[in-house]
């Protein structure tokens, strides 16, 4: 199984266009297979400016919704630490199955 892990940081507060914005950043142009999607494991980690990562999990939950509703993505998951956990802080990640 192939991962790919990309990492993007947020640094401008975020507009009314958050969530074409998010799209935009998650989206993968491509035109797999169902047969192709099932080989590879995508990771997005983005960082959130402190006290925000639940708008950003938020957002990007809100946006695997759409690409899995019009069935361009398969299943996802969305996770982050607001800093009640071990680890970096502000962390969100978004993970396509």
């Amino acid at each position: 199984m192939a991962e790919i892990y990309v990492q993007d940081k947020f640094s401008d507060s975020f507009t009314g266009n958050d969530l074409h914005a998010m799209m935009t950043m998650i989206g993968l142009t491509d035109n797999f297979s169902t047969q192709e999607k099932a080989m590879f494991h995508i990771k997005r980690v983005f960082k959130a400016k402190p006290g925000q990562s639940r708008k950003v999990a938020t957002l990007a939950y809100q946006a695997a919704e759409t690409y899995s509703g019009a069935g361009q993505r398969g299943e996802f998951s969305v996770y982050f630490n607001p800093g009640t956990t071990p680890g970096e802080k502000d962390i969100v990640v978004l993970q396509w199955a």
